[in-house]
C-alpha cells in the first residue's frame, strides 16, 4: 500500500492598505514622469499599484485568511477622514534612499493604524513599531540607494489635493516577472461596522 499523499499547505502574500482614488494616482503618475528625468536608476511603481500600506503581513498560511478577515470585519473602525499628501521622501533617508515616496499626513491615520495593530496582534501577528505613512513611488535598483536631497528641495510640498479616506483593503500580492499584481480580498468601510464589500471564504 503506497504512502498517503501529503497535502501542500498554500501560503499567500498579503497586506492591509488604503486604496487611492484614480485622481490621486494619475497625479502621482505625472509626478513620477517628471522624476524619471532626475532620479535613476529606479524601478517605478505602476499607476494601478499606488496605495498607502498600513501593515504588510508577508507570506502567511492561506488558512489564516478566513479568521483574519472575520476579525477585520467585526471591528468598529474609526470614521473616515481626509489626509494630505506632502513632500517627496525617501527610506531610510534622503542621502541614500532605497525607496522613493511621498508622505501622507493626518492624525486619524495614526489612530487607524494603531487600531489595526490591536486587531492584528489579537490574531497573532504582533505589532509594528516602524510605521511611517507614505505612498511608495519607486525602489532604487542598486543596494547603495540614491540621493534625493536636491529633488526633495526642488519639488517642495506637494500641491496635490487632499485625499478622502473612506475604506481600507486586505490585498493579496501576486509576484510576477513583470511586477506585482494586487488582488482585493476584502474591503472594510471606515465608521460603518460590518460594512464589508467582499470577504475571503
Amino acid at each position: 500500500m503506497g504512502e498517503p499523499m501529503q497535502q501542500t499547505r498554500q501560503r499567500v502574500r498579503v497586506f492591509v492598505a488604503i486604496p487611492l482614488s484614480l485622481r490621486l494616482r494619475q497625479h502621482l503618475s505625472d509626478l513620477v514622469f517628471t522624476l524619471k528625468e532626475r532620479v535613476a536608476p529606479v524601478r517605478w511603481v505602476r499607476l494601478e499599484n499606488y496605495h498607502l500600506t498600513l501593515r504588510f503581513l508577508g507570506d502567511i498560511p492561506e488558512t489564516t485568511l478566513p479568521p483574519l478577515c472575520s476579525a477585520l470585519e467585526a471591528e468598529d473602525w474609526p470614521r473616515g477622514f481626509t489626509m494630505s499628501v506632502g513632500r517627496i521622501g525617501g527610506f531610510p533617508n534622503l542621502k541614500r534612499a532605497r525607496v522613493v515616496c511621498v508622505r501622507a499626513h493626518h492624525e486619524d491615520l495614526e489612530v487607524l493604524r494603531l487600531r489595526l495593530d490591536d486587531v492584528l496582534s489579537a490574531q497573532g501577528f504582533g505589532r509594528d513599531a516602524r510605521f511611517s505613512s507614505h505612498i511608495t513611488l519607486g525602489r532604487a535598483r542598486g543596494r547603495e540607494g540614491i540621493e534625493l536631497d536636491e529633488v526633495a528641495r526642488q519639488f517642495g510640498p506637494s500641491r496635490l489635493e487632499p485625499e478622502a479616506v473612506e475604506r481600507m483593503v486586505l490585498y493579496r500580492s501576486e509576484l510576477r516577472p513583470s511586477g506585482p499584481v494586487y488582488h482585493e480580498l476584502a474591503s472594510f468601510s471606515l465608521g460603518l461596522p460590518g460594512q464589508t464589500s467582499s470577504c475571503y471564504t
